[in-house]
């Protein structure tokens, strides 16, 4: 056996021995729980992440405050607002895309024999009788700058930025739609603390005069057996109260909890509340006719912006679906170098100009379209399902702002009568003509009815939310990021007045009618034929509401 058969065998197996041992250590892997100590590094530092750059809370929260706070630091918000920023990132990384791509490549290649060729004629066949010739190095690089373009790519790509420029946008009505939420969420849980911090003593008290009220039934019970019925039917009125007290306790319970997370306070921070406890003026925005609120919702809603979207990017598909149909023309230039020094020129430029086809794209031609077509139809029925679904978020808002502002009169006119009535019996029960069960009967009634005020309170700023959040108006804040947060409340204040005065609304409505009526101008001027056709659908559906 030759020396370099010899060699050949251990190195071989010394190839087997190391992919073997690649493989084998590739399929070893475990699953692995997290360690308590990293877990307990990570906790502490999402914990100061959560908590960066908050301004403290210093003085009593107002409710323009309490939103403000939650439109620059909750962090839910905050993860809407990276998802922007991501897609814009996308949009920005596609514009790359469009771009010739320059390939730069070096490579190393090596044999363990020379390349020995032999000649042949070409016209016998016979092998010509010469000494074998090497054509190569056993071993050089190669190296290679290339510019490559393809029409097809670029085509592709132009469409995708397109694509993620659209997406960009529904990331933007999206965090749109996050804030009204979070703006009705921070008005729902600010009300019901505020009733918390109204109602504490109150209740407080009242459940110590309902515990000494039963201790007093009990004794009466036991010391006079003729009457057990009367003491038994005391003592359930009187249980009945404390489980009354004790459902209200359970509901504001948690509100603080709820609004200082909300806002991203420390959980363990007292929040003291200067809420505006009655409307000085009743909200004007009601009194707007149900077509014109509709009007502001179908240009404004965040949730049927989307669609609007969503049908041009089917648009946009279909044309990338046919283009992918069509010859691709592809250019490549670039530099080569070799060390090899069997080559004469080592240094040259190479260029190559190419026109290719798949011929079985002609028997897909239909389909593709029709599956497109289907596509974009899709997309348009979508965006009318929604805008009917938005009429009647608009009318159902607006109905229960309205029954919201008939429970808050309610309220307020039954909680007067219950003070009224719980100081009379305060009265009586100091002159001796009423028992002490009584008496907390009638405080309870008082402060369940001062409970139901606030929760009325709270349901109206909730339904006037909901409205706002169907009509699409929210605080005008050029970038929370960069804003303050006194910036921020303030522009909260002038929307809140602006919206309950229907200010907000009669400026969208003058800039529909602007906007319309432009549109109606430019009309005119087309030729019949393409209004006939449709502009709309060259316009990605933009033209229909």
């Amino acid at each position: 056996m030759s020396d370099g058969k010899l060699l050949r065998r251990p190195r071989a197996a010394g190839l087997f021995f190391f992919l073997s041992t690649v493989v084998l250590t590739g399929c070893a892997v475990e699953p692995a729980a997290i360690d308590r100590q990293a877990m307990s590094l990570d906790l502490i530092q999402d914990r100061a992440v959560a908590q960066l750059d908050i301004a403290p809370l210093s003085g009593p929260l107002s409710l323009e405050e309490a939103i403000a706070r939650a439109i620059k630091y909750n962090l839910d918000h905050r993860v809407e607002l990276m998802e922007q920023a991501i897609a814009r990132g996308e949009l920005d990384l596609s514009r790359y895309d469009m771009l010739p791509s320059i390939l730069a490549d070096a490579g190393y290649s090596t044999r363990s024999e020379p390349r020995l060729t032999r000649s042949t004629n070409a016209v016998t066949g016979e092998e010509l009788e010469s000494d074998p010739t090497i054509s190569a190095d056993q071993s050089s690089w190669n190296v290679s700058a290339e510019l490559s373009w393809s029409l097809l790519d670029f085509g592709a790509s132009y469409y995708e930025a397109q694509q993620n420029a659209d997406r960009l946008l529904i990331a933007s009505e999206r965090r749109r739609r996050a804030m009204h939420l979070l703006i009705m969420d921070v008005q729902t849980a600010y009300w019901r603390a505020a009733s918390a911090q109204a109602l504490e003593g109150q209740i407080e008290a009242t459940v110590q005069a309902a515990r000494a009220a039963i201790e007093d039934a009990r004794r009466a019970q036991r010391g006079n057996a003729q009457k057990p019925m009367e003491h038994l039917q005391q003592l359930r009125a009187l249980l009945s109260t404390l489980r009354d007290i004790h459902q209200v306790q359970q509901e504001l319970v948690a509100s603080r909890v709820e609004l200082a997370n909300l806002i991203n306070a420390p959980i363990d921070q007292p929040l003291v509340l200067d809420p505006a406890t009655s409307l000085e003026n009743l909200p004007q925005v009601l009194d707007e006719p149900m077509e014109a609120l509709e009007r502001v919702a179908l240009y404004n809603n965040a949730d049927l912006k989307e669609p609007f979207y969503d049908v041009e990017i089917a648009a946009l598909e279909t044309r990338r679906a046919l283009l992918d149909l069509m010859p691709d023309l592809s250019l490549n230039w670039g530099r080569q170098y070799t060390t090899d020094s069997y080559v004469l020129n080592d240094q040259w430029n190479e260029g190559a100009l190419s026109l290719s086809y798949n011929l079985l794209s002609l028997l897909k031609v239909n389909d593709v379209k029709d599956q497109a077509e289907a596509r974009e139809e899709l997309a348009r029925m979508r965006r009318v399902a929604m805008q009917m679904t938005v009429v009647a978020q608009v009318h159902l808002a607006g109905l229960q702002a309205k029954n919201a502002l008939n429970r808050l009169e309610n309220a307020e006119d039954l909680q007067g009568v219950e003070r009224e009535i719980e100081s009379r019996m305060v009265n009586q029960h100091f002159a001796g003509t009423i028992s002490r069960a009584e008496l907390v009967r009638a405080q309870t009634a008082a402060v369940v009815a001062e409970l139901q005020r606030y929760q009325a309170l709270a349901g109206f700023h909730a339904a006037m939310g909901r409205l706002q959040a169907s009509l699409g108006l929210e605080p005008d804040i050029s970038s929370i990021q960069t804003a303050s947060l006194d910036e921020i409340e303030q522009e909260v204040g002038v929307t809140l007045e602006n919206w309950y005065a229907g200010t907000a609304v009669r400026r969208e409505i003058s800039l529909i009618n602007q906007a319309e009526s432009v549109t109606i101008q430019s009309d005119t001027k087309l030729p019949r034929r393409d209004k006939a056709t449709g502009d709309a659908e060259k316009n990605g559906g933009q033209g229909e509401i």
